[in-house]
């Protein structure tokens, strides 16, 4: 064979023989099911099938597995960052780069599905005027938290608007006043003194500092006692890289993750976990072996799991509920000090009905609804609430499976294929 006919053909038979090195080290590499740094199940090989082939389903499985299970594929993500940032890229895999260190994860409306955005303030604005009427409407609160994007929007360039979370504290409001309902709605961004330095920088969580200066409004609006002045304040880790971070697996900066305790009464806690969790009921509302871990915000209660109960035993007798997200995670250990038993209830892990986990817990005196608001807005197991909604003859959508929905806050609502909707924020409105 000629030189000529070698170098036409040398640079196919190098990229085949670089596939098939790879595919060789896919299948020596050790297969792991989890990704530590990612807190996601990581792909399974596809089963073989004349249905999956035929469908078309085995081609996207397959390249979904080669693409989790890559040897040194963190190492390629990380270098794939680092060449889009010397590019003069600032955004890189939905995730921007602003200024100080600060990684922020970008949604804009595009990214919200309006129905459900409406729906999920119409069931939890029902679910909290139920729950009003039952122990009393000023002993029901909602908080609702604003995402890291739209708190720090001052550091992204003006091409990009972030999604409006204000919009779903509004709908949550006017549901609440067309049922007649006197619900405190707290929006805690109204709250905070300062928006940087209340987010970590490589999570897209608050920090506890920001948990802290809502649990002091929570005591002036409550009439009661701060505890803060009676906290110690603890680093307990200088090197956290949150879950920002593990989309993009580069940043400059690291971050602290602060923890507050109460000398007098944390021997007093006890923390009991769901059954079927594999966490042992503990002493501590804080897992110090979750630090090690990439999700080192885990720190508080372990994660999310389905149903909480904190017991306190040098409680006053009052009993809160508290239905939440992982935003709630490092405000509740404030609120310890101020109840007998609190329940936290999330809804995303929860498979049994709530009536049960109530009952279970028995009589309680206040209740909290706490979710980030784009998490609110684009939340699939809210509907989990509608068994405490009175029917009023319009309709649910579940889980977002229809594709049109009757809403008493509108006359009607088409789906976002259509070109118009009449919808309660203007009397007509062209989609995009």
């Amino acid at each position: 064979m000629s030189i000529g006919k070698i170098l036409k053909v040398l640079p196919a038979l190098v990229f085949s023989m670089m596939l098939g090195v790879g595919f060789l080290l896919i299948i020596a590499f050790p297969k792991e099911d989890f990704s530590k740094i990612e807190n996601r199940n990581l792909s399974q090989f596809p089963s073989i099938s004349k249905q999956t082939i035929t469908g078309g389903d085995f081609e996207k499985e397959i390249e979904d597995y080669l693409n989790d299970h890559f040897p040194f594929r963190n190492k390629l993500v990380s270098l794939n960052t680092k060449r889009e940032l010397l590019l003069g890229k600032r955004m890189v895999n939905g995730v921007y780069y602003a200024k100080d260190g600060y990684l922020i994860e970008y949604h804009d409306e595009n990214d919200i599905d309006k129905d459900r955005e409406k729906n999920n303030a119409r069931i939890l604005s029902g679910a909290a005027s139920y729950f009003g009427k039952k122990i009393g409407n000023e002993n029901v609160k909602i908080y609702l938290t604003q995402t890291k994007e739209n708190a720090l929007s001052y550091l992204l360039p003006g091409e990009l608007t972030p999604y409006d979370g204000g919009k779903m504290v509004n709908r949550v409001k006017k549901r609440l006043k067309k049922e007649g309902a006197d619900i405190k709605v707290i929006d805690t961004s109204l709250i905070l003194s300062d928006a940087e330095g209340m987010y970590y920088y490589t999570d897209h969580h608050w920090v506890s500092d920001a948990a802290k200066e809502v649990y002091e409004k929570w005591c002036e609006d409550e009439g009661e006692d701060k505890r803060t002045d009676i906290m110690d304040k603890v680093v307990v880790s200088d090197s956290f890289c949150g879950s920002t971070y593990s989309k993009v697996l580069y940043s400059s900066r690291k971050d602290e993750i602060v923890l507050y305790e109460s000398s007098s009464s944390s021997s007093l806690i006890s923390v009991t976990y769901p059954d079927d969790s594999d966490v042992d009921d503990r002493d501590s509302m804080y897992q110090m072996d979750r630090l090690s871990h990439a999700q080192g915000y885990e720190v508080f209660f372990g994660g999310n799991f389905s149903d909480i109960v904190i017991h306190n035993d040098n409680g006053n007798g009052k009993r809160l509920v508290i239905f939440k997200d992982s935003f709630a995670n490092c405000f509740v250990p404030f609120l310890a000090g101020h109840y007998s038993d609190i329940l936290m209830i999330d809804l995303r892990y929860l498979d049994e009905p709530i009536k049960d986990v109530l009952d279970g817990f028995g009589e309680y005196d206040d209740l909290i609804f706490m979710y980030n608001t784009i998490k609110l807005a684009q939340d699939t197991d809210l509907y989990k609430l509608s068994e405490y909604i009175e029917d009023d003859g319009d309709s649910f959508v579940d889980k977002g499976d229809s594709d049109i929905v009757t809403d008493d806050d509108s006359d009607i609502m088409i789906d976002d294929d259509s070109d118009i909707m009449i919808d309660d924020d203007s009397d007509i409105m062209i989609d995009d």
